[in-house]
């Protein structure tokens, strides 16, 4: 995660990032044990960052950015990282956050992710928007677009 100082601990990258993302100290402080307990660092949470795993450090910054109050949202994909465990706890995580979210704004070509997700889509050309709608229709008339080509 961009941001991460490898040199600082848990503790203090969570200060920074809260800090970075536009909360207070206060607000950082008392998102912490959130943080602290959906990462599972325990002890090393206040270790230096570099003595952390990928996988340490994957879940530290996803519990760092899923622990704001997003206003806007923009999301590229979905996000999979981690083992087994961790992932099913991510996607329950991620879809608090996204509830959390007044708007969502989300690139993706998965029809599963978009569906389950979105209530409005844009099919997209090159850059620019042919058609804002509904998602069953913007997908109907993608395909056709797609079938179009072959």
């Amino acid at each position: 995660m961009p941001g991460i100082d490898l040199e600082d601990t848990g503790y203090e990258n969570t200060i920074t990032a809260g800090m970075l993302f536009g909360m207070t100290r206060e607000e950082v402080e008392q998102k912490i044990p959130e943080i602290e307990e959906f990462s599972e660092l325990g002890e090393y949470f206040a270790l230096p960052v570099r003595s952390y795993s990928a996988g340490m450090i994957t879940r530290l910054g996803f519990a760092l950015a899923t622990a704001i109050e997003p206003g806007i949202l923009l999301m590229d994909e979905g996000i999979g990282a981690g083992d087994a465990r961790f992932a099913e706890r991510a996607a329950k995580r991620m879809d608090d956050f996204i509830g959390r979210s007044r708007i969502l704004v989300l690139a993706s070509h998965s029809e599963a992710l978009i569906h389950s997700t979105c209530n409005k889509a844009a099919l997209m050309k090159a850059g620019k928007i042919l058609e804002v709608g509904r998602v069953d229709d913007i997908f109907n008339n993608y395909h056709k677009l797609m079938s179009t080509k072959l």
